[in-house]
């Protein structure tokens, strides 16, 4: 056999012949790591624990990258880039764990920023941290004065302070308002 290229310009790999550019992924953690940005933000409590690494891979609607691949007992699913990380290094993941993210970046699979954690000290870790939702609703006279503020230049984060809200609740604010247009 011989090192060539078949009639469909897909290369052919004989013996001895690198792979090295032309071989494709095909695990799936070979997968997520070619498509993970080791050189993300550092993280923001623990500097020592390095940079995020960030995948690129499809964001749901809750924010956190998944990948399709094999599960534990064969069947094919999507699965959040973050658990496939901790079950390839550290094994299963118990029923009633889940995998948390200590540097608070959803699309982080770097293994020093996961720890095995209950559902309930993710609630707390998320209160300590002030990520925790009030549930109070932004009334549409507080959306306007955020557009107000908007207009003559005042930054978010200031908005936020300003406001006592936090800087997502003041983003998706300013969305509203540019959606709600001058009513």
């Amino acid at each position: 056999m011989h090192s060539g290229t078949h009639s469909s310009n897909t290369p052919i790999q004989g013996p001895g012949a690198s792979t090295a550019s032309t071989k494709k992924p095909t695990s799936l953690i070979e997968r997520l790591m070619a498509r993970l940005d080791k050189g993300g933000p550092v993280h923001s409590t623990q500097p020592d624990k390095g940079h995020c690494w960030v995948s690129s891979h499809r964001k749901v609607g809750n924010g956190y990258p998944q990948i399709r691949g094999p599960k534990a007992d064969g069947t094919k699913a999507q699965q959040y880039t973050h658990r496939v990380m901790w079950e390839h290094l550290n094994g299963p993941i118990p029923s009633d764990m889940v995998v948390m993210h200590t540097c608070d970046n959803r699309a982080c699979c770097n293994p020093d920023h996961l720890e095995l954690g209950t559902q309930a000290d993710n609630v707390r870790d998320m209160m300590k941290k002030g990520r925790a939702r009030t549930g109070k609703r932004m009334s549409l006279s507080e959306i306007g004065h955020i557009k107000a503020l908007k207009a003559i230049g005042t930054p978010v984060a200031q908005i936020a302070q300003q406001m006592g809200r936090g800087l997502n609740t003041i983003r998706k604010a300013v969305r509203q308002a540019v959606n709600l247009g001058d009513r």
